[in-house]
C-alpha cells in the first residue's frame, strides 16, 4: 500500500509534469511549455490525425514535425500517423487535448487496419508526449508511441501495444488525482527496454 505521504509527493511530481508539457495559456492551468522556444500550432476542433495506411503523407493531418500542438476538445487517431524527427534525434514532439486522446480500433482484427503511430528522421518515444485532459483510450490492436499524461484513466483495449511511460490521474484538479489503468492482453514497454510485440508491429521501443 503507498503511504498517504508517497501518495502526495507522486500526485505533486504528476502534476509538476503535467504542467510542464502545457502551453501558459493552459488549460487547465498555466504551464511553462511555449514562447520562445514552443509556438502553439492549433488542431482545429474535428480534426481526426491520422490517414490509411499507404496515404500519400499530408502535414498536419497524418504527417507532423516536431512541435508543440493543442486541441481544445478531443484527438482521434486513425489509421498511421507519422511523426518524422528530420534527422534531429532530439526532436520533441507535444500533443495536447483538453479532453480525450484515442486510437481508432482495427478495422480487420490484428491483420489490417489498424491505428499506428510511426516514428521516422530518428524520432524516439521518449521524446514523445500526450497529454489528455481526461481519459486515453487505445482501441484493439493499436500501436501507440510516446508517453501519456492523463488527467484520469488510461484504458488499452486487447492487442494494443504501447512504448512509453503512462501515467494516469496526473492533473489534480480532475478527480483529485485519481486515475486508473486498464488493460487487456496488452504489451508494454519503457523506451530502452526490451520490447516484444506481435509480428507485424514495430520492434523498436526507444
Amino acid at each position: 500500500m503507498i503511504q498517504v505521504a508517497n501518495k502526495a509527493t507522486i500526485l505533486a511530481d504528476l502534476n509538476t509534469a503535467f504542467l510542464s508539457i502545457t502551453p501558459p495559456a493552459g488549460p487547465p492551468a498555466a504551464g511553462s511549455m511555449g514562447a520562445p522556444t514552443y509556438v502553439v500550432t492549433n488542431i482545429p476542433a474535428g480534426t481526426t490525425l491520422g490517414a490509411p495506411t499507404g496515404s500519400a503523407l499530408v502535414l498536419g493531418t497524418n504527417l507532423f514535425y516536431a512541435g508543440l500542438y493543442q486541441s481544445t476538445t478531443s484527438i482521434l487517431i486513425t489509421g498511421d500517423l507519422t511523426l518524422d524527427a528530420q534527422g534531429d534525434p532530439n526532436a520533441v514532439f507535444v500533443f495536447q487535448s483538453s479532453s480525450t486522446i484515442g486510437m481508432a480500433a482495427a478495422a480487420g482484427g490484428i491483420a489490417s487496419g489498424r491505428s499506428r503511430i510511426l516514428l521516422t528522421g530518428g524520432a524516439k518515444a521518449s521524446n514523445v508526449w500526450w497529454q489528455a485532459g481526461t481519459d486515453v483510450s487505445l482501441k484493439t490492436y493499436s500501436e501507440f508511441q510516446g508517453n501519456i499524461l492523463a488527467s484520469r484513466d488510461i484504458t488499452m483495449q486487447t492487442g494494443a501495444t504501447s512504448c512509453g511511460r503512462l501515467m494516469a490521474g496526473a492533473w489534480v484538479g480532475v478527480g483529485a488525482g485519481s486515475g486508473a489503468f486498464v488493460f487487456d492482453s496488452n504489451v508494454i514497454s519503457v523506451p530502452g527496454q526490451p520490447f516484444a510485440p506481435p509480428a507485424t508491429y514495430s520492434t523498436t521501443c526507444q
